[in-house]
């Protein structure tokens, strides 16, 4: 037994009565033993209202949990020292930066998105405060790591520009010239 869904109609579905409407769909199941011969049964198939629909779930509703979690994730050490030990014997440190926390990374780890952390801000005064924290714990590490040469100059720039907000001053906007005012006296 072989079974074809179909959406327009054919010589198969002919035998079979009407032609559906558009946009109802018909499931034909056909036997066949020989050529000739073939038995087809309709079916009508219903699409779900588009009121009934829900929208799949992204992430788990906001607890207030998340705001020691989101603290934690950002509390980690700028910078990670490791003792090497040279061939000849001698020991030197190695300092390496700690992967600067992020908002989406954060995000990821919860199974949301940013969008998602952005709306818990506006909506839970505790969630906004948490992130405020956060935030400087970013910029924290950002300061600490570009101090001891372990980010590059134009990536701690971009980076405090462009995730934490900062401005250096010449971003900002002038002053707008004050208009011109001309008279014309008569002589």
């Amino acid at each position: 037994m072989t079974t074809k869904h179909l959406s327009a109609p054919s010589a198969e579905l002919a035998a079979c009565g009407p032609v559906p409407a558009p946009g109802e769909g018909v499931s034909v199941s056909a036997i066949s033993s020989g050529a000739d011969k073939v038995s087809a049964k309709r079916v009508k198939t219903r699409k779900t209202p588009a009121k009934t629909r829900r929208r799949a779930k992204t992430g788990p509703e906001y607890r207030p949990e998340f705001c020691a979690r989101l603290l934690a994730f950002f509390d980690v050490p700028p910078f990670k020292v490791t003792e090497v030990q040279k061939k000849d014997g001698s020991i030197t440190l190695l300092e390496t930066a700690s992967e600067l926390p992020t908002f989406a990374a954060f995000a990821r780890s919860l199974g949301v998105t940013q969008s998602t952390l952005m709306a818990w801000e506006e909506k839970h005064a505790d969630f906004a405060e948490a992130a405020k924290k956060a935030r400087d714990l970013q910029g924290d590490i950002l300061i600490q790591n570009s101090l001891r040469g372990n980010y590059s100059a134009s990536f701690a720039v971009f980076t405090a520009k462009n995730i934490l907000g900062w401005s250096d001053g010449k971003d900002e906007p002038k002053q707008p010239p004050r208009p011109l005012v001309v008279r014309w006296e008569k002589e």
